[in-house]
């Protein structure tokens, strides 16, 4: 799992004093060094907690095991998460900042379209994601409740950064659906040409809705999810329960 993005989502507190002094000398330099441990103790803790739950799955895994797995002291881990599910709620956003940063690479480098080159990346990285295959395998509805749009932090920070991909005036609708697209490749996974096919179609929809021509957005997450299980019934109850996801 890239951990490094752990790393930028840690927030030093400033320090308190009720001193008008100047600090003493070297004690910038300590609490950098301690900043720097604080970081790589939450990225192993971030890499032990993707471990466990590969490993264990999400209700079986302890902090215990997170501590051990990811090379800190119980004590340290409970400075930095009070239980698994604060510590779930930052791997979540670790792992959408991985994703994002994918997709930012990929539309960067775009020979072609950049913003279909980034949509499938993103979702490609979602899909192929082992932790989250994992989820879906053994525990659908934890997987349900990360992915399902919402308010959390992960979902926010993902907004921004899909709104800014069309400029700042593009209505949240448009970002919705492509983040609804691609969070859907988490229960049911595309193949690659089936994500880049899709890509496309999301693409349009979304310069649709910025333009003020919504259309119909409800289409273009339907086709990234072509052979999903349950997708063949033909009572319509399954196909209905993937477009809510």
């Amino acid at each position: 799992m890239p951990v490094a993005a752990a790393r930028g989502l840690l927030r030093r507190r400033p320090a308190i004093t009720t001193s008008t002094h100047p600090a003493p000398a070297g004690t910038r330099g300590t609490r950098t060094r301690a900043g720097n441990n604080m970081s790589r103790s939450r990225a192993g803790i971030l890499a032990g907690a993707s471990e466990c739950i590969l490993k264990f799955g999400t209700h079986k895994t302890t902090m215990g095991d997170i501590a051990r797995v990811g090379g800190v002291a119980k004590a340290t881990l409970y400075n930095h998460f009070r239980d698994k599910r604060e510590l779930y709620a930052a791997l979540v956003v670790d792992e959408v900042d991985g994703i994002i940063a994918r997709c930012a690479a990929a539309y960067a480098v775009s020979a072609g379209d950049p913003l279909v080159d980034g949509l499938a990346a993103a979702a490609a990285g979602v899909a192929n994601h082992p932790v989250l295959r994992c989820i879906a395998e053994t525990e659908p509805a934890v997987l349900g409740a990360l992915v399902r749009a919402s308010d959390a932090p992960p979902w926010q920070r993902a907004r921004r950064y899909a709104a800014g991909l069309l400029g700042a005036a593009a209505p949240s609708a448009a970002g919705d659906l492509a983040l609804r697209w691609v969070a859907s490749q988490a229960p049911w996974p595309a193949t690659t040409g089936e994500i880049r096919s899709a890509a496309v179609a999301v693409a349009a929809a979304m310069r649709a809705v910025a333009a003020g021509d919504p259309g119909d957005p409800g289409d273009p997450g339907d086709a990234g999810r072509a052979g999903a299980p349950g997708e063949e019934a033909d009572d319509g109850r399954s196909t209905e329960v993937s477009r809510q996801a």
